[in-house]
């Protein structure tokens, strides 16, 4: 195999990995936010369930019970996605595309000038970065780059489904936002009509 066959081989594998590891940045980066929205949303639940049970002048067992379910799930959830450390895995994956953008450079100008005699340099460098990143991104990551580009002929039934896994932590978070504000108001409601 020549050397500028090498040299575009692992251009290609640089680009496709390097996007990946940006959309893998991105996704993780949206679940730390998204999640701080989901915490903060329950929490403010967990306190407008507090602030209503002291309005009322007898307890009520489900309110009390829906404090205590949703405290502990907040709770669960809290420490579960603080293990992931997912902004410092978002951050290191951010740094790794960013080296290998560095170096697709590079090699896309050795074989601009048909320079062949750093292929194996080149190569090893690629390798360094790749070791140097702790995490590789999950497959989500590199399906969704796929879609982004026409070169893969994804199908628009496979990129929605694809798009729609690469989303789901986002989607799943609203729904579980906007559920509970829905059965509070209706509770509310239900609580403010006058007994006929």
């Amino acid at each position: 195999m020549s050397h500028i066959n090498t040299l575009d081989e692992l251009r290609t594998k640089i680009w496709k990995t390097k996007g990946a590891r940006f959309n893998a940045s991105r996704r993780l980066q949206a679940r730390k936010v998204w999640g701080g929205y989901l915490v903060s949303a329950f929490s403010i639940y967990i306190l407008a369930i507090g602030i209503f049970s002291l309005t009322e002048t007898h307890t009520n067992p489900t309110l009390n019970l829906s404090s205590i379910i949703g405290s502990l799930l907040i709770l669960v959830f809290s420490l579960h996605e603080g293990s992931l450390n997912a902004e410092q895995k978002a951050e290191r994956h951010h740094v790794c595309a960013k080296d290998l953008t560095a170096l697709y450079d590079k090699v896309s100008l050795q074989i601009q000038i048909a320079e062949t005699s750093k292929a194996e340099a080149l190569i090893e460098e690629y390798a360094r970065i790749i070791d140097r990143s702790p995490e590789n991104h999950d497959l989500i990551d590199y399906k969704l780059f796929k879609t982004e580009h026409k070169d893969f002929k994804v199908s628009c039934l496979t990129a929605l489904k694809i798009e729609f896994k690469y989303y789901s932590f986002q989607t799943a978070c609203t729904l579980l936002i906007t559920t509970p504000l829905i059965l509070l108001s209706i509770f509310y409601v239900m609580h403010q009509s006058p007994a006929v």
